[in-house]
């Protein structure tokens, strides 16, 4: 029988390799068109027919237009022609605010191509969950620390290296000097258990847009990647103590309000 620690980095290894395709660094034109100046993450969504990307809206602060934002696969990342072109945006809320959601939509012409090159998937809605989450259960998230990121370039073109966090911890009870909210609090520690033994984590800007994953994985029977529900988007952090998250409904109700052709296909989730 395997270990609880070699059970652990299994469930570790399989749900990375799941999240990395399905999760995405965003680079943040804020300052310079021609170079971006700040990173973020998101989450690839299929709704219908269209393909978005679920992010915060404090990562679009500074943004006048949709096109200063390049979706990037995790690996280097060239705005000019590696990334899908962006043609919509919406968002609710921000930094410091109640709500902090966005929703950018890659152009339908891009998906095949950007799919099959770069090993991107897109969430459908089976795959989320809007159920109220208990404390002390596994959850996972993947993005884009900025502390990781790679500034360089290739052919005088300004190039990024991404490097993802894998991270999984509990949940928990909302800190008790919190407003009442249904916001997802998880444990952030300094240090982590990794494959190579206990190592510090990074500081969190950069992570805020990234998937928060339920993964099921106490439930009898043989354990799949395809457990797992995607329950909310990473917002914030109290200094190596918690991340916070936006739960996956708030998200929803934005996309119903802002594309009304697919509240057919969301209401049925949101009614769950």
């Amino acid at each position: 029988m395997p270990t609880d620690r070699e059970l652990g980095t299994f469930h570790g290894n399989a749900i990375n390799e799941h999240l990395t395709r399905r999760s995405v660094a965003l680079m943040l034109f804020t300052k310079d068109l021609d170079h971006p100046t700040d990173v973020g993450s998101g989450t690839c969504i299929k709704i219908g027919n269209r393909h978005l990307i679920a992010t915060v809206a404090h990562n679009l602060e500074g943004l006048t237009d949709f096109r200063h934002v390049g979706v990037a696969a995790f690996s280097v990342g060239k705005f000019s022609d590696q990334t899908p072109k962006v043609v919509g945006w919406g968002q609710r809320g921000g930094r410091g605010h109640a709500l902090d959601v966005a929703w950018l939509e890659i152009n339908p012409g891009a998906i095949e191509p950007w799919s099959r090159f770069w090993d991107r998937a897109f969430v459908t809605l089976d795959r989320v969950s809007v159920d109220p989450v208990p404390v002390q259960r596994h959850v996972s998230l993947l993005g884009q620390p900025a502390d990781y990121v790679k500034h360089g370039k290739i052919e005088e073109q300004p190039m990024l290296g991404f490097t993802p966090l894998p991270y999984s911890g509990l949940t928990m009870a909302p800190p008790a000097n919190a407003a009442p909210t249904t916001d997802i609090f998880m444990e952030y520690p300094r240090e982590a258990y990794t494959e190579e033994g206990r190592r510090e984590l990074p500081k969190a800007p950069g992570l805020s847009g990234s998937g928060l994953w339920l993964l099921n994985d106490e439930r009898p029977g043989f354990w799949t990647p395809e457990h797992a529900q995607l329950i909310g988007i990473e917002t914030g952090w109290l200094e190596f103590e918690y991340l916070r998250g936006s739960p996956i409904r708030a998200w929803l109700q934005m996309v119903r309000e802002d594309i009304p052709e697919l509240a057919h296909e969301i209401d049925p989730v949101l009614a769950r």
